[in-house]
């Protein structure tokens, strides 16, 4: 009895299988299928298989030149924009402080690169690890002697006040809302004294709370006017870290990532237009900073786990160089339409005549994909370095470099010559 209504059942399943086969088959081959069929199939064979972050090109003023010279303030995602910029040989300069989270602390940051006010042992903690360090820079600088300590932190605090005075754009990238206040300074209201980073001292020693909006907003455009007194042709962008704060939970790190986009809403709608810059030779306006929507691209247009690395939270190497060509794309001069994709392929191809990508301004996409091969062929790892192959390589890399020198002569390739004048060298 149990063996036939098995059989029963089989049967049952096969008929119904054939019988949805035959009217799946139907709607295709139907000139005019159902409704409910339609919309499946416009789903399933959609052209398009991505929800592409439109992005206007950057008109708020001159864009941005292979050879200007660059600062990135912000998160760890400031590291890897910047990493790709240094890649490509740009003039840039990756957080003279260190990684910073926090739009309070990273405004404290730009008035001190401003002001350019040499740090004293008195603004100097003792880290969980016994190691002198300060609150407004990150670990690299910690040192268990403090002299050393306080001289590497004014020495890049003078390099990078340098750099600020020299850039033509300021990236800065908004990681958190979330602030630590130490329990030993009286927080005001006012202005709260959030750290960069907590050096591993104990938590009982901190308030944790979430900034607002308005004063996240009021700190940076204080901090950006004040960059724009010593540079009044710095153009700022904002952009708020695709990376997700997961140690605070999913959902407070939804609620931080929403303060921080409501904080750069409310810095440019109330940016005030048309004041002039305090410089009376160029009589330049102050225009409000853009916004780069790398947050946007990486949770609406890359929202799959090929684009996360092994954590799922930190954005992968083709996630980055998407998100980096898109900027690219939206900031550098030139045509809009990048010459290469991610991988290097054809993507938006547009070429002028004569070959040179982005018109009479092709320079700057040129120079990226000349020290972009450069720099692969930096990583290219012989089997044999003495053999004649690889000598000739080496001789052909050497005569690339040279070429170079001469067309970027701004651009210091010297360490790349001593890399392959050492294989010619050996025996």
């Amino acid at each position: 009895l149990a063996k036939h209504r098995m059989r029963n059942v089989w049967t049952i399943m096969i008929c119904f299988c054939q019988l949805s086969s035959r009217f799946s088959f139907a709607w295709i081959r139907s000139d005019r299928p159902p409704a409910s069929s339609r919309v499946l199939c416009r789903a399933r064979f959609s052209e398009s298989f991505r929800t592409e972050v439109v992005i206007e090109r950057h008109h708020a003023g001159p864009h941005l030149r292979h050879k200007d010279q660059v600062l990135l303030v912000g998160s760890c995602f400031s590291e890897n924009i910047g990493g790709k910029l240094q890649r490509a040989r740009f003039p840039a300069h990756v957080n003279p402080m260190g990684i910073c989270f926090h739009p309070l602390a990273l405004a404290r940051t730009l008035e001190r690169l401003a002001s350019c006010r040499p740090y004293t042992r008195q603004e100097l903690v003792i880290d969980g690890q016994g190691r002198a360090a300060s609150f407004d820079h990150d670990t690299r600088f910690s040192h268990v002697n403090a002299e050393v300590c306080l001289k590497s932190i004014n020495d890049e605090l003078a390099h990078g006040s340098t750099h600020l005075r020299q850039s033509k754009f300021l990236f800065l990238t908004l990681g958190t809302a979330w602030a630590y206040t130490p329990k030993s300074r009286s927080r005001d209201k006012d202005s709260p004294f959030v750290v960069a980073n907590c050096h591993r001292l104990p938590t009982q020693g901190f308030d944790k709370w979430m900034s607002k909006p308005d004063a996240m907003a009021a700190a940076l455009r204080c901090a950006i006017s004040a960059c724009l007194d010593v540079n009044p042709e710095l153009q700022v962008v904002l952009t708020v870290s695709p990376v997700r704060h997961w140690r605070d939970g999913a959902v407070q790190n939804s609620r931080s990532k929403a303060a921080l986009l409501l904080a750069v809403d409310e810095l440019i709608s109330t940016w005030p237009k048309g004041d002039a810059v305090p410089d009376g030779e160029t009589g330049l306006t102050t225009e409000p900073p853009s916004y780069f929507p790398s947050y946007e691209i990486m949770m609406d247009d890359l929202r799959d786990y090929r684009f996360y690395c092994a954590d799922m939270l930190h954005p992968s190497e083709l996630a980055v160089d998407i998100i980096y060509r898109r900027l690219l794309e939206t900031f550098l001069e030139g045509d809009s339409d990048s010459p290469k994709g991610p991988q290097g392929n054809t993507s938006r191809g547009k070429k002028a005549k004569g070959g040179r990508a982005g018109g009479a301004h092709g320079d700057s996409w040129e120079a990226i994909e000349a020290f972009e091969s450069l720099a692969r062929a930096l990583e290219h790892r012989p089997l044999g370095p003495s053999t004649p192959e690889h000598r000739r390589f080496a001789a052909s890399q050497l005569d690339r470099i040279e070429a170079l020198a001469r067309r970027y002569p701004y651009v210091d390739l010297e360490l790349q010559r001593r890399h392959f004048e050492s294989y010619l060298a050996a025996e």
